[in-house]
């Protein structure tokens, strides 16, 4: 196994897994375009780093699926050759009609995807969360650099509660940092354009807070074991210091998540928790997760989360949206309209609102079938599949910090199933390093 590279290069992967969601989860191009700079640079810095140990007889480290991933780039790059009007006809009759209906010149070579900057763009992002997913399976994926990135997550949740929850106290409840009010502020909340993807950011950082209370529960067990009498001296000790903090931080965060009330929040969170009862040997993690929602609830409005899930509904917002897509899907079914081209691509299927763009299908999965097509939706789900099956082994064998990381997967994927988190930078590139320190942290195959 290859040692752990430069302190630069882990450093770098930390900060931009906590600094993106401050500048507004990086939605606008002056935060995203250094984000995937910076970490197209880090991820490429890592590469190389790995190929010089390579040559020089160090054994590589494994990164969990990135043959599927790579698959996944060259179906991108596919979708990008222009091809004869009949091939594409014949491969995506959808795409075909797209540009028979939308291009001005008709006879041209067209490629497969119906909006190709557009997949260019996508096919840009696409390789620098792969990149950043397989820097952080080589550079985070010790006990030390895994608990950093869990505390440095945590500590980014907790100010991102705090900021929010005084935002919205304040007299400009709709102003990001008191200054800034986006066009569309009827979601805003904290330094988020939108309290889904607010809560997307929260749900894995839960997960990682409950990690370190976990962590430090056993050390003060520990410690207290080695006291005969007056055991619960140990809480003051470092240990039961830590005890507290982290034990207030994911309080704190728990807190924050019902107060954005967002159904993908509260779904993820769902989705954590059911990893954590999956794993019986974490009983601790689990209990203590199930000691802390009943007391943020008492911070918190429960019925106000729950009757706006129950105003809004799931169905009512998003069923006409699965439905357009599912049309879309139908007409495009091995190569997909394109990644990053659903908005364009919808447009001809629209019967909900037809004058409301739509840029997201609002379910990850979903959106890989109209954007990359059945074989996009396969790599996809068998990536998940690789991704749960390294985390589930690491858990099992592992202590708090690799069922925290589990639990923070389990919970993204369950809410990508209502939102699109993966499209938001800052939480995406968030989740790849996350997912690759998670990953990396199993037995070496």
């Amino acid at each position: 196994m290859s040692a752990a590279g430069p302190p630069v290069l882990r450093h770098g992967l930390l900060v931009v897994a906590v600094l993106p969601p401050f500048a507004l989860g990086a939605v606008h191009a002056p935060a995203w375009v250094p984000l995937l700079v910076v970490g197209g640079a880090l991820g490429l810095a890592s590469w190389l780093r790995e190929r010089l140990a390579v040559a020089f007889g160090a054994v590589p480290r494994h990164v969990p699926g990135a043959p599927l991933v790579v698959a996944a780039l060259g179906l991108v790059a596919l979708q990008l050759l222009p091809l004869p009007p009949l091939l594409v006809a014949w491969l995506s009759p959808g795409a075909a009609a797209f540009h028979e209906r939308y291009t001005l010149v008709d006879g041209l070579w067209r490629p497969l995807s119906v909006d190709a900057p557009g997949t260019l763009r996508g096919l840009g992002f696409l390789l620098v969360m792969a990149l950043l997913y397989a820097a952080a399976c080589r550079e985070l994926a010790d006990p030390a650099a895994r608990r950093r990135l869990f505390r440095a997550m945590a500590i980014t949740g907790g100010l991102l509660v705090v900021i929010a929850l005084v935002q919205a106290r304040s007299a400009a409840p709709t102003r990001i940092y008191g200054f800034y009010e986006p066009f569309w502020k009827w979601a805003v909340f904290g330094p988020y354009v939108n309290r889904n993807h607010f809560a997307g950011y929260l749900i894995p950082v839960v997960a990682l807070s409950l990690a370190l209370v976990g962590e430090a529960l056993g050390r003060v067990r520990v410690a207290a074991s080695r006291r005969r009498r007056r055991r619960w001296l140990a809480l003051g000790e470092p240990a039961g210091a830590a005890l507290l903090l982290w034990s207030g931080v994911a309080l704190l965060v728990i807190v924050g998540l019902f107060a954005a009330g967002a159904r993908s929040g509260l779904l993820g969170l769902l989705g954590s928790l059911a990893a954590l009862c999956a794993l019986s040997r974490r009983r601790r993690l689990a209990l203590a997760l199930l000691l802390l929602l009943p007391l943020s609830a008492l911070w918190t409005r429960p019925m106000a989360v729950v009757e706006a899930i129950e105003g809004r509904g799931v169905w009512r917002s998003r069923g006409p949206i699965w439905t357009e897509s599912l049309r879309l899907a139908a007409d495009v079914p091995l190569t997909g309209a394109g990644l990053n081209a659903y908005g364009p691509a919808l447009m001809a299927y629209r019967s909900w609102q037809p004058d409301l763009y739509v840029g997201e299908a609002h379910n990850e999965y979903l959106q890989a079938l109209t954007d990359l097509g059945l074989p996009g939706l396969a790599l996809l789900l068998a990536f998940v599949a690789t991704l749960l099956r390294r985390t589930w082994r690491a858990a099992r064998a592992g202590g708090s910090l690799e069922a925290g990381g589990l639990a923070a997967v389990c919970g993204v994927l369950a809410a990508n199933a209502v939102d699109f988190n993966w499209q938001i930078p800052a939480n995406a590139a968030a989740f790849a390093i996350l997912a690759g320190s998670a990953a990396g942290s199993g037995p070496r195959t």
